[in-house]
């Protein structure tokens, strides 16, 4: 199969690839315990050369639809959820950069947060109450290391996400917080601002534990209205 010069101006060689064998995997056409086929195969097939065919292979493994084995053969990928969000990272990253589109994601992530904060209130076991304190334990441990405190803070709203025992919203949760501290807006390197938000975390905590629903969703509401504030995205 030897792509067509017209066909080759229109679109990257490797990205030709790429695209056929992405749909060939999300179709099913190779088992998850087998492997890709080889480069020298891949090669014959589309009658490109090696580094055609090694960029589109890590192209699918940076999509998530497939992972290279002991650094050396491609095994596919079944993709999941996680991987269909990851598809939208180059979008979402593009569209922040318009201050409207930074508060509109802002508040979806208020209105979904609050809702698990709620509901928490009513689900959360013992181990899962715990879990929250020990990362809130390790966020204020974090408070001057920026990076160390971003990735403290995912972990809590992630792990408060999947105490609703759906596999979607801690997936969804991520996300939204990962584009956000991808533009490096969502929390100041500042070590007050980020004692601010470890009080916000707790005071989330202290709602769940007392089994308050309401109160729990207002502390989580008032812990994004003030970042908002903080970013200058109230209305």
């Amino acid at each position: 199969m030897e792509f067509k010069q017209d066909e080759v101006r229109a679109e990257r060689l490797y990205e030709q690839v790429e695209r056929i064998l992405a749909k060939e995997i999300v179709g099913g056409k190779y088992d998850e315990a087998g492997y890709l086929p080889s480069e020298r195969n891949l090669m014959e097939r589309f009658g490109v050369g090696r580094p055609a065919i090694r960029e589109a292979l890590f192209s699918l493994e940076r999509r998530g639809l497939a992972t290279r084995h002991q650094g050396k053969r491609v095994r596919p990928l079944k993709p999941g959820f996680e991987t269909v969000i990851q598809q939208l990272d180059l979008v979402v990253e593009s569209s922040l950069r318009e201050r409207a589109n930074l508060r509109h994601l802002m508040e979806l992530r208020r209105f979904v947060e609050s809702s698990l904060a709620e509901k928490a209130a009513q689900t959360a076991t013992k181990a899962e109450i715990a879990k929250l304190w020990a990362i809130l334990e390790e966020t204020r441990k974090s408070i001057h290391d920026q990076e160390r405190f971003w990735q403290a803070d995912i972990a809590f709203h992630e792990a408060l996400a999947e105490i609703s025992n759906n596999p979607i919203l801690p997936e969804i949760v991520k996300a939204i917080a990962r584009w956000l501290i991808g533009e490096r807006r969502i929390t100041l390197p500042d070590v007050e601002r980020n004692k601010k938000v470890c009080d916000h975390h707790e005071a989330i905590i202290t709602a769940i534990e007392a089994g308050d629903g309401p109160a729990a969703s207002q502390a989580m509401s008032r812990h994004f209205r003030d970042t908002e504030q903080v970013l200058g995205l109230s209305t």
